[in-house]
């Protein structure tokens, strides 16, 4: 146009930006009634999203007063279970709100609650510590990581194939198994850091996310996995389309490919951050929701994301990359152009050894996101770490 060239985002993004929808201000927490959206707010309360329009719903003046905390979870007969910060847990059908235990009074924030269909029961990370309820009862483990460690917010819960409960905080990890707390690390769980967000993979295996970066567990060993821009705090991990895994952090979203990780033993990773259509700012603590039609739904700072991975794919062609220029810079620190557009084949002069090569490659989906390695053959070892720098400075070669 006559204004320039235009880059339109991808269409698996959907903005709501808290500026245009002012109910969705500190939204901690997102979850489906019934095909209707709901978004729990820290100070706003309440809203509801039918695929047409976002509106505030009434609730209890007893909770009008209260925040909306994060880690709801579904829960039976199209219900969930919805964390209310000094309140407790209530389930929540759409209309009403209603204690989860009417036999426990005391006051409690929960910052994750986890239910367990096949057994029956709730599982809660608690400030009054770890609270299970079973059959309208209930029962407390009040110190989950242990004597020695002052704080016992369990902030994550996972199940592995082995039936034993993975309790997560920010500092530590414990197992619960038949109701016996195991505090990692161990001789056999060789794990020393927390976890803020877990998630167990379609072969039952543990992904983990935490300040640290991303770990995966195979029941064997514990694993580092090093991803670039994913080595920050985890704010979530979940599951897309059974073998994909969804990764949120400060300000990225990623698709793990999970067949590719189990074929190779390398992470092909997807990346979305402000330059291809993601642009919340700092992806919510265990704040992310995939609804009954596949969409997931990202809770940020200052926007929800409604996000389609069905239309996520990897490109494995890399741009074909081009050299711009070759200069030569003389003992005076002025560069001279020996060179415009490089071809395969030039010659330097004997004392000509302080050169800089200017290269470049074109993407049209993502240019910001192009990365580049180089190497001189007969001068290098190895190949450079990649990084988005377009030229290479080499002085005093050989002649």
């Amino acid at each position: 146009g006559e204004i320039g060239i235009q880059k339109m985002f991808p269409k698996n993004f959907i903005n709501f930006p808290v500026s245009t929808y002012n109910s969705l201000y500190d939204t901690w927490n997102i979850s489906e009634v019934k095909n209707n959206i709901y978004f729990f707010t820290y100070s706003l309360g309440v809203s509801m999203y039918n695929n047409k329009d976002i509106k505030r719903i009434s609730i209890p003046d007893t909770l009008n007063k209260l925040q909306f905390y994060m880690g709801n979870t579904k829960y039976k007969n199209e219900k969930i279970l919805v964390n209310i910060r000094s309140y407790g847990i209530s389930i929540f059908d759409g209309k009403t709100f209603s204690k989860l235990n009417s036999k426990f009074f005391k006051e409690y924030t929960p910052f994750y609650t986890y239910y367990d269909e096949k057994k029956d029961i709730v599982l809660s990370g608690t400030t009054v510590g770890l609270i299970i309820f079973d059959n309208k009862d209930y029962r407390i483990i009040d110190k989950p990581f242990g004597n020695k460690n002052p704080n016992h917010k369990v902030v994550c819960i996972a199940k592995d194939t082995l039936g034993r409960y993975w309790l997560g905080g920010f500092k530590k990890i414990s197992l619960l198994v038949n109701d016996s707390i195991i505090n990692f690390p161990t001789k056999e769980f060789p794990f020393d850091f927390g976890g803020n967000t877990m998630y167990v993979d379609y072969k039952g295996n543990i992904w983990i996310g935490n300040e640290k970066g991303l770990f995966f567990y195979n029941y064997k060993t514990f694993k580092k996995i090093d991803i670039p821009n994913f080595k920050s705090i985890m704010g979530f991990i979940t599951g897309v389309e059974k073998n994909r895994l969804l990764i949120g952090n400060m300000n990225n979203l990623g698709v793990l490919f999970l067949d590719n990780f189990y074929l190779t033993g390398n992470c092909h990773i997807k990346l979305y951050d402000k330059y291809n259509g993601f642009l919340a700012s700092e992806c919510g603590q265990n704040g992310a929701f995939t609804d009954s039609k596949g969409y997931v739904w990202i809770a940020g700072t200052d926007r929800v994301v409604k996000f389609d991975p069905r239309i996520v794919k990897i490109n494995q062609n890399p741009p074909k990359t081009y050299f711009k220029e070759l200069s030569y810079i003389n003992p005076k620190m002025k560069k001279i152009t020996l060179y415009d557009n490089v071809s395969d084949n030039f010659k330097l002069k004997y004392n000509q050894k302080n050169i800089r090569i200017d290269y470049g490659a074109i993407s049209t989906t993502a240019p910001q996101k192009v990365k580049f390695k180089y190497m001189l053959e007969g001068y290098d070892l190895t190949w450079s770490e990649a990084n988005d720098q377009q030229f290479v400075v080499y002085t005093n070669l050989p002649p």
